[in-house]
Order: structure tokens, then C-alpha cells, then sequence
């Protein structure tokens, strides 16, 4: 067989396999055939239509559901979402400029109560798979009526409960009452909800917002004191920092849930209610800050208020443009003072030098401490003993060895810190100067490691 008749055979062999599979393709597709709402897609004036594809994968029922809820997303995309000019969101939408962000969160609100929608088809092949769904317009809109009247049924009861309270200068439960009646009516504030309250047409949404914006106006942080002085090192009692809750008239409000905030690090307990009395107050554990200046803040809580009515995101996002109050005291930080009692010797003999004493005082001024004049008026105590003893000489050079312990005490006689070193090494030609040399080098590790030592211990 030559060359051509050989190369004439692979080519019909080709187009006949390539023949076949062309061939069993059509026949696949006549006995699948794609349908027509995949070729095109449905309209309907009496359907919202939805249509879902995912791209097949092991896992059956996941690519399946990710199909609906394609569909489902699709079909609500159908459903017209806008913000009417009558209801709570517009002038919202309008002073922020979040049009968007609102419309995809009611858009996602739609979807997810979708009601009524049936299964149409589903169709697949070897890559894909396709579903169809459809809901009537008129029974979504049935649906959607029933739903909304239930719920303007009951936010008008608690919007009229809040009312009442706001009467009575309840402010807590007008608030309560009030977030919860636009709970109630979250899946429509974008719609103007008009009700009837003792003979009068309101529009619910954005009454209630306003009774909101009234309450909330009207609450007004004050206190006795709006600067005070700390120690650093020392903490800060509750009768320094103590705050009212009151009305725009004066009148102290109960039940204001209120946050402190200390400008230097976060705190515990920082979280309180006013009492019958309107007062709320904060403690700061320990005063840490080399500043000279510090604040504590405490503002309404709305987020608390919030968790107690509702957790929907239109609503809280609604209600936290509503300017609140809050109230700062500065802090005035006072370096605290540090008395250094040093007992150097020599072989016995009281050192002239008082070169730890001297090294630790430039340390603790650089620090941001004070050197006490006495040890009466002193924070907090420094107490040095060191005691230099012999270990011989070394052909003409002298060997001393400086054992010394560190104590930290304050006022109160509260020990903080102790730390002994022994056989600090000092060597020279002469006995005296080889005891200062130990006492140098002593002196250097005081500055550094064993002063932040110290520092951490004062204020832990």
C-alpha cells in the first residue's frame, strides 16, 4: 500500500468518526432538545419570571440549588423596587446619597419573602443546568397587601403605645415602642404607610421616626465636673466620674442605656443604665498614660436601645442618623512622685558617691515622674541597699563583688517589687575605686532593664 492510498484511508476514517459524533450529537440534541425559555427569555404581562443557571459540578444538589436560587434572585430583579417620596427612607436616601445601597437591601428583602412563585421547568445537559420559575402579579400582590395590612396592624399599636409614652416623658419605653412599631413595617418603609390614629391620616414611618428624633434630641449628658485630675499609676473612683441623664428641661431620665469610652485604652464596665435618678457612673482601674492630658467620653447607646426592638438593617440604619448626645471630662494627668531611699556602702564604709541614686533620679524625671522632696508626701518609695565586699586582689589589681537588693513600695507600705543581684563585679587599684566601679555598673542596670522593671510593676 503506498504512501496516498495510506494518507486517503486516515482522512475518510477521520470524517467518518467525525461524521458519527456529529451525527449522535443531533440525535442527543432531538432527544433533549433545549426549550425555548433558555433560548429566549419569557415575558409575561400577568408573570414575573425568573430564570437560574449553575455550571454542573460533583456535588448534585448544590449546583441544583444554586440554579433556584439564581431563578429566585432573577424573578425578583422583575419585582419593581422604589423609594416613594412620601415614605421615611426618602429624605434619608436623599441626605446620604444611598440609593443604591438601599435599593439592593429592599431588593434582597423582596427575594426573601418571596411567596407564591411555582416551578415552571428545568432542563440540563452535559454542562449546565436551567430552571424556570414564575409568579403570578396579581397573587404577589394579594400576598403582599395581606402582609403589609397585618404589619401596619401592628406597628400602629405600638407606634400609639410609644406616643403615649412620649406623652408622659417615658422616654425609654417611647423609644422601645416606637423602634418597634418600624420593625413591625421594616419590609415597606420604602413605601408611604398611611394609617388612620384618632381620626387622622399620618404617615406611620415617618411619624414614628420623628417621635424617635424628638426622644433622642431631647436626652442631654451632664455632670458636675467636666475637668479632673489622675495620678498616673493610681485609678479613678466613681464619684470622679459621674454623669446625669436628663431631659432638655432638667428632669433625669431613667433606663438610658450609656457607654464610657476612655481616650487612653479601652476599659471594663463601660457599659451602664441610668438610675431612678438619671445617674450612671464609671470607674478607670488605673491611669496608665504618659500624656499630659486624657478624656472620658460617655454617649446614649442607642445600639443597646436598638437590640432590645430590632435587629433589621434598614431600621437601625435609619436610626442611627439621628444625632445623639454625649458628654467628655478631660483628664488631667499628674506625674506621680517617687522618693528614692539609697544605702550605699563600701567595704563597710557609707559610699560619698550616691551613684545609683543619682543615675535613678535623671531615669525617673525622664520617665515622666516627679522626685518627691520627702518620703511623706511620695507616691511610691525607691528603697536601695548595696553593700560591696572583698574577693581579693589580682597581681595589683583589687576584686570587689556588690551584692544590692531593690524594693518598691507605696505609700501605703503595699510592696510592688523586690529584686536581689549579687556579685556585681568591680576591679581597680585601689579598693575604693574598685567598689565604685561596681557601683557604675550597678547604677547602668538600674537606668535600663530593672527601672522598666520597676515601671511595670507600678502599674500593673
Amino acid at each position: 500500500m503506498n504512501r496516498f492510498t495510506s494518507f486517503c484511508l486516515v482522512v475518510f476514517a477521520a470524517l467518518f468518526i467525525s461524521g458519527c459524533g456529529a451525527s449522535k450529537r443531533a440525535q442527543q440534541e432531538q432527544q433533549n432538545p433545549k426549550p425555548e425559555w433558555i433560548m429566549g427569555r419569557p415575558s409575561s404581562s400577568i408573570y414575573y419570571v425568573g430564570v437560574g443557571f449553575s455550571a454542573k459540578s460533583a456535588n448534585v444538589s448544590q449546583y441544583q440549588k444554586q440554579a433556584r436560587e439564581a431563578a429566585l434572585s432573577d424573578l425578583a430583579g422583575e419585582i419593581s423596587v422604589s423609594i416613594s417620596a412620601k415614605s421615611v427612607l426618602y429624605t434619608f436616601e436623599h441626605k446620604d446619597k444611598v440609593h443604591s445601597d438601599l435599593s439592593s437591601t429592599i431588593r434582597a428583602k423582596v427575594q426573601q419573602d418571596l411567596e407564591g412563585y411555582e416551578l415552571v421547568d428545568t432542563w440540563e445537559d452535559k454542562l449546565g443546568y436551567w430552571v424556570y420559575y414564575r409568579l403570578s402579579k396579581s397573587e404577589y400582590q394579594r400576598i403582599k397587601e395581606a402582609k403589609k395590612n397585618s404589619a401596619l396592624s401592628k406597628a400602629t399599636d405600638l407606634f400609639t403605645r410609644g406616643a403615649e409614652f412620649s406623652e408622659q416623658r417615658n422616654t425609654k419605653d417611647a423609644l422601645l415602642f416606637t423602634f418597634k412599631s418600624l420593625d413591625a413595617v421594616k419590609d415597606y418603609l420604602a413605601e408611604p404607610l398611611e394609617v388612620q390614629i384618632n381620626g387622622k391620616e399620618i404617615l406611620l414611618g415617618n411619624e414614628a421616626f420623628s417621635i424617635a428624633n424628638k426622644a433622642l434630641s431631647d436626652i442631654r449628658i451632664v455632670s458636675s465636673k467636666n475637668r479632673i485630675s489622675a495620678k498616673r499609676g493610681m485609678g479613678v473612683a466613681e464619684r470622679e466620674l459621674t454623669f446625669r441623664v436628663v431631659s432638655a428641661s432638667g428632669k433625669p431620665v431613667q433606663g438610658i442605656p450609656v457607654t464610657g469610652s476612655y481616650s487612653e485604652r479601652a476599659i471594663r464596665n463601660n457599659r451602664a443604665t441610668s438610675d431612678a435618678n438619671g445617674y450612671v457612673s464609671f470607674a478607670i482601674p488605673m491611669v496608665k498614660s504618659t500624656k499630659a492630658q486624657e478624656s472620658f467620653r460617655v454617649d446614649v447607646d442607642v445600639n443597646a436601645l436598638l437590640s432590645e426592638a430590632t435587629t433589621d438593617f434598614l431600621v437601625r440604619k435609619v436610626i442611627f442618623t439621628i444625632p445623639v448626645t454625649s458628654h467628655t471630662v478631660t483628664v488631667d494627668v499628674v506625674r506621680p512622685s517617687v522618693w528614692i531611699a539609697s544605702h550605699e556602702t563600701n567595704l563597710g564604709e557609707l559610699s560619698r558617691s550616691n551613684t545609683m541614686e543619682t543615675s535613678l533620679r535623671k531615669r525617673i524625671v525622664s520617665s515622666g515622674f516627679v522626685v518627691a522632696t520627702s518620703r511623706e508626701s511620695a507616691d511610691f518609695i525607691l528603697e536601695l541597699q548595696g553593700n560591696t565586699v572583698s574577693k581579693g586582689q589580682t597581681s595589683s589589681f583589687y576584686q570587689v563583688a556588690l551584692n544590692l537588693v531593690v524594693k518598691l513600695v507605696k505609700q501605703n507600705g503595699t510592696e510592688l517589687y523586690v529584686k536581689q543581684i549579687n556579685d556585681i563585679s568591680g576591679s581597680h587599684l585601689d579598693w575604693e575605686r574598685a567598689g565604685q566601679e561596681a557601683y557604675n555598673e550597678a547604677a547602668k542596670r538600674l537606668s535600663s532593664y530593672i527601672f522598666t522593671e520597676i515601671e511595670e510593676a507600678m502599674f500593673k
